[in-house]
């Protein structure tokens, strides 16, 4: 078996986490910058623009080399998992 990715990408679902987390210890600490709330803002409306489709399901990849791909793949459920995920928020 060799190690190739089954769907290479940047970690996306883990930088927005990573955004939102910021934000919310800012909040907590009082250590707020204005840039993370609208990089997490940016990022969150992108990702809800381009990999949320219409009936609420997730696109796997978008641009591939066969166009957009609608399949159901693990990493989903690991993305869906994390605390602020982006797929629940983008739905609502």
């Amino acid at each position: 078996m060799d190690d190739a990715a089954v769907t290479p990408r940047i970690d996306k679902a883990v930088e927005i986490n990573a955004l939102a987390t910021i934000e919310e210890l800012g909040a907590k600490t009082g250590q707020t910058d204005p840039r993370t709330a609208r990089l997490h803002g940016t990022a969150s409306t992108s990702f809800a623009r381009r990999f949320v489709r219409a009936d609420g399901a997730l696109v796997d990849v978008v641009d591939g080399p066969n166009g957009d791909d609608p399949a159901l793949r693990p990493n989903q459920l690991l993305a869906a998992s994390l605390p602020h995920d982006r797929w629940s928020t983008a739905r609502s």
